[in-house]
């Protein structure tokens, strides 16, 4: 028998996997329709965010849609991102920048389900 906490990792990727592939859509879309790289990253990134709340809320913790919530979720989203960016920044100077994305990206999931798994959705 799965342990509950699997069973929500186990969602909380899935849910992560759904939003990226949505969010990296968008900014497609927004780069497309606008020409713009960075406005389109801010909309798709806001867009993500967005489509990653109602699926972390409602899928992968199963919990209510609250102000409470979406706060503590977007606060935990925009440090992650920050540091994400941050770990980045730093990293591509000393490993290959592919290594350095892919330990900042396990860092910002890390991150993520820790924090709204022992915050937002406790």
């Amino acid at each position: 028998m799965k342990s509950p906490r699997f069973e929500t990792q186990k969602r909380f990727l899935i849910s992560g996997i759904i939003n990226t592939l949505i969010g990296t859509s968008a900014i497609l879309f927004f780069q497309l329709f606008f020409g713009n790289p960075f406005f389109a990253n801010i909309l798709g990134y806001i867009f993500g965010g967005a489509v990653g709340y109602l699926t972390h809320t409602g899928y992968t913790f199963k919990a209510r849609f609250s102000k409470c919530n979406f706060v503590g979720y977007t606060l935990i989203w925009l440090t992650g991102v920050g540091f994400n960016l941050l770990l980045l920044k730093f990293l591509i100077v000393y490993v290959h920048p592919l290594l350095a994305q892919c330990v900042a990206v396990g860092f910002f999931i890390s991150y993520s389900y820790y924090l709204q798994a022992k915050i937002v959705y406790r």
